[in-house]
């Protein structure tokens, strides 16, 4: 990132430079280049149309399903995000765009979509596939408040989390600190105890704890499970699953 801004020299060699009388000169030839490919990526933009590719499928309601999916798009901005989703691809590999159904405003529910920075995701190292579908594993960073914990996850995972900065005195140096490993209950640790007396607060937060902004980080992770659905063919030649079959 620090190339495409300009910014090549590290703290050290900039200060080296410098104490030898020689500026550390910067000539820029990356984010032109940057600027011209994305520039070909709005001028080239494509909308998205659904179409009836099926024998059966109907050409109106192809019509129906391609305006909603304008709408949607509009009404959240979709093309500024994608806009900036490759801007983050390009520089960095990896760009997020999130799809989800959100029910924060309205009980009924709105479609949302929102271009996500590609610092809080933490990729399947075993995926091949460009589109990323091999994939097994997704883990997602955000660094919440107490507050948003309780509002997002609930008040018994919220009730896991303990202050850092307030060390209980009760606690022995023997005590062991709770870990997935040792505790697979405790998914948000617990980062009380006197052996916390002597941690920076650079250690506290690659152990999850800004101690400055009293915020938590708190990892999601999502895995793709498969499951064994039994299917049958009815007798008009419909697939039908074994669960709708015991419905009916």
């Amino acid at each position: 990132m620090r190339y495409v801004l300009g910014k090549p020299w590290s703290s050290e060699d900039k200060a080296y430079l410098e104490q030898q009388k020689r500026p550390p000169a910067v000539f820029n030839q990356i984010l032109p280049a940057v600027d011209l490919i994305v520039g070909h990526q709005i001028n080239g933009r494509i909308d998205f149309i659904a179409s009836p590719v099926e024998q059966y499928a109907d050409a109106e309601i192809a019509s129906i399903l391609t305006s909603a999916i304008k709408h949607v798009e509009n009404i959240n901005n979709a093309t500024s995000d994608r806009r900036f989703q490759f801007l983050d691809g390009l520089i960095t590999g990896i760009g997020v765009i999130e799809n989800w159904y959100d029910t924060e405003d309205s009980i009924e529910g709105e479609i949302k979509i929102a271009q996500r920075s590609p610092w809080k995701y933490y990729l399947d190292p075993d995926f091949e596939k460009y589109d990323y579908s091999d994939a097994k594993l997704l883990y997602r960073g955000e660094w919440l408040t107490k507050d948003d914990i309780k509002r997002i996850y609930g008040k018994k995972i919220s009730k896991q989390l303990q202050d850092p900065s307030s060390y209980a005195n009760e606690l022995s140096e023997s005590t062991s600190i709770p870990t997935w490993e040792n505790d697979p209950s405790n998914d948000y640790g617990n980062l009380s105890g006197s052996w916390m007396k002597n941690k920076t607060d650079e250690e506290l937060y690659e152990m999850g704890y800004d101690r400055k902004q009293d915020l938590y980080r708190v990892i999601e992770e999502y895995k793709k499970v498969y499951e064994s659905v039994d299917m049958y063919r009815d007798a008009m030649g419909n697939i039908v699953k074994e669960d709708d079959m015991l419905n009916e």
